[in-house]
């Protein structure tokens, strides 16, 4: 793949400015809440002639990964900054559309803005900081009515190299990826991993949605014999420079395709979603540790930065029940083979 830069335009920046593979989480992003917190004047001033009150105003918010505070200066007629710098948002997603989004209300003076396809939650953030800072400085009527910039501030383009690792069933939610980043314009290779010939799936399909396309499987009755990391590894030092993987499969094939990939820094994203059970929050199985803080993957995921992931503690939890499981298993009758479910 050959890569080249793109100017940043005057409106905002390019897609792959604001982010190398971000599309995916716009495709498989998980439900987060959001909203306004609390907000309170900073060191705002009356200014003279009744205009707005010229100051810098705050407005604490809840972004996809974190609260932060947005904070805007103004002087009697204008937005002259905003500052999102204590967000926690993902580098190169929500950071980068904050900043892309900042930098759209000044040049435009308008809070009419639209949310960034992959970065909706940071965006929708902003958005509800930035009406409150503006209600304070009495200059919320006005940058309503102004008009929406003519641009978006992220142009949506897929302009990114991606590649799609998936595992035995993983390879289902890995697919309709692969072919929306397909469809956009993004080059995708995709590597799908087995144990065996008759448990391949989708391999048509993937082929379709894909420049490239090797399938691995462990005994070597289709395609190539070994793991998906393997083909990484081997694609990377023939030179392939992807801006993101995405990982969906078993726990133990995403740490190892995160270690490989953390080896050659480069974004990857992972879905947790074999840990979950009922997707709503309440049970607390799908615990799990991300850069230290405790989340939940069927409410704070499921796709999260690979990278940060705590898989030993996940794979250890995830494993607590083997044994019950196992023996639940023996009495097991498959409805759909009609026997035993080890039979």
């Amino acid at each position: 793949m050959t890569r080249t830069s793109t100017p940043i335009p005057a409106n905002g920046i390019s897609r792959r400015t604001f982010c190398k593979g971000a599309a995916v989480l716009g495709i498989w992003g998980g439900l987060a809440s959001f909203g306004l917190t609390s907000c309170a004047p900073h060191t705002g001033a009356e200014s003279a002639g009744g205009g707005w009150k010229a100051g810098t105003y705050t407005a604490d918010v809840t972004g996809h990964n974190a609260p932060y505070t947005v904070s805007v200066t103004f002087s009697d007629d204008a937005i002259t900054a905003i500052d999102t710098a204590s967000n926690q948002e993902s580098l190169g997603v929500g950071a980068d559309a904050l900043k892309a989004l900042s930098d759209q209300v000044v040049e435009n003076q308008t809070i009419n803005i639209d949310t960034v396809t992959g970065a909706t939650l940071s965006s929708m953030s902003l958005q509800e900081g930035l009406a409150d800072c503006a209600e304070q400085a009495g200059a919320l009527e006005a940058l309503q009515a102004a008009d929406a910039p003519a641009k978006p501030a992220v142009e949506a383009t897929y302009d990114t190299d991606v590649c799609v690792v998936g595992g035995g069933v993983g390879c289902a939610i890995a697919l309709p990826i692969a072919q929306k980043l397909h469809q956009e314009g993004a080059e995708v290779h995709a590597i799908v991993g087995f144990r065996s010939k008759e448990l391949v799936i989708l391999e048509e399909e993937f082929r379709a949605a894909s420049q490239k396309y090797i399938l691995m499987t462990d005994d070597g009755s289709a395609g190539e014999k070994g793991l998906v990391t393997a083909a990484l590894e081997r694609l990377i030092q023939e030179g392939e420079r992807y801006d993101q993987v995405i990982a969906i499969g078993p726990l133990v094939m995403m740490k190892f395709v995160c270690q490989l990939t953390k080896e050659y820094n480069i974004p990857t994203v992972v879905s947790m979603n074999p840990i979950m059970i009922d997707g709503t929050g309440m049970c607390g199985c799908c615990r799990l540790t991300v850069d230290g803080e405790v989340k939940f993957a069927c409410v704070d995921g499921p796709d999260f930065d690979g990278h940060k992931v705590d898989f030993d503690e996940v794979i250890a939890r995830n494993a607590t029940y083997k044994e019950h499981e196992a023996k639940a298993k023996e009495k097991h009758l498959c409805r759909l083979g009609g026997g035993a479910m080890n039979g």
